[in-house]
């Protein structure tokens, strides 16, 4: 089990923590932020201060196909994630379907021979978990299934694993980052505001980059962190991933923004005081540099969710 350190500062008051960090934006664009419905106090009955991010080699099944051998591992299912890893010989494109109750989610299985993690969003219950290959055009087969059972007393411990689209682990950068942004802070709506303010004031939204992505693209926060700049789905896999390593539960939803409805985007929701809260900083960045005022809660009614993840 791996500790989640609970540590923080405001970007950009450091100076009580005896520590500056260099910031794109001057103190008064400060007064551009309007923070008014973040919880003040954000206290909890429930403390994510503990989550095991590494798969163990215990509740392994194995099952042959003509294509090749699937594993599917279930040590992290008291936490709703389940490992996959496929012995894959061709190069065909294979998906992961997770269904529950009519429900599904399809990913692209990119980390060939590896183990990929994906959660169980859907909550409790039975969980049906499938591979399937590409034959031709957009066309799959099934080459396997996998029934798994899900029961777990807070379905929030969900949007603290570390996941395909969330990746993350205590030792990289972003969680170091993460960790180092809310030293001495106390409650997780400080911390919270702590990180969006980085990810809003210091990362650029990257207009080139979406036209050289293929299917397969997952964000890496290393390259987000180290380019400072990215699009929708850079930044809210960062943001999720760094308040997630800090036990902060923290979505990453796909889907259509009001205003950009023809636009498939990426946001985030964030537990604070037992509610989830809408939070948009590529948005809310691009906002910010052109001088705008904007609020860190969002409506949710202005949002189209298609995908959490």
């Amino acid at each position: 089990m791996k500790k989640i350190s609970i540590i923080a500062v405001l970007i950009f008051a450091l100076v009580s923590a005896g520590a500056v960090m260099g910031n794109v934006f001057s103190k008064d664009q400060d007064n551009l932020i309007n923070d008014e419905l973040i919880p003040l106090s954000s206290s909890t009955d429930i403390s994510y201060n503990e989550v095991n991010t590494t798969l163990q080699d215990v509740k392994v099944t194995n099952f042959e196909t003509a294509s090749g051998s699937i594993e599917v591992n279930e040590s992290l299912l008291d936490q709703g994630a389940i490992g996959i890893k496929f012995n894959y010989g061709s190069n065909k494109k294979i998906k992961i379907v997770i269904e529950k109750n009519g429900e599904k989610v399809h990913y692209n299985y990119v980390d060939l021979g590896n183990y990929e993690l994906f959660p169980l969003q859907f909550g409790n219950g039975e969980y049906k978990i499938s591979v399937l290959e590409n034959t031709t055009d957009n066309r799959y087969k099934v080459l396997g299934t996998h029934e798994a059972q899900v029961d777990i007393s807070d379905e929030n411990l969900v949007f603290l694993n570390s996941i395909q689209t969330v990746n993350w682990s205590i030792e990289d950068a972003s969680s170091k980052l993460a960790e180092e942004l809310t030293v001495g802070l106390q409650t997780d709506s400080q911390k919270f505001k702590a990180i969006y303010e980085y990810v809003a004031r210091n990362i650029d939204y990257d207009y080139d980059k979406i036209d050289g992505l293929d299917y397969s693209y997952i964000p890496d926060n290393s390259v987000t962190l180290d380019e400072k700049a990215g699009i929708c789905y850079d930044y809210s896999a960062l943001m999720a991933s760094m308040l997630r390593s800090i036990g902060i539960p923290a979505k990453l939803v796909k889907g259509y923004g009001d205003f950009q409805p023809d636009v498939y985007h990426a946001w985030n929701e964030v537990l604070l005081d037992g509610k989830w809260y809408v939070i948009d900083a590529t948005y809310d960045a691009q906002q910010l540099k052109s001088g705008k005022e904007v609020k860190i809660v969002k409506d949710d009614q202005e949002y189209s969710k298609v995908n959490i993840y």
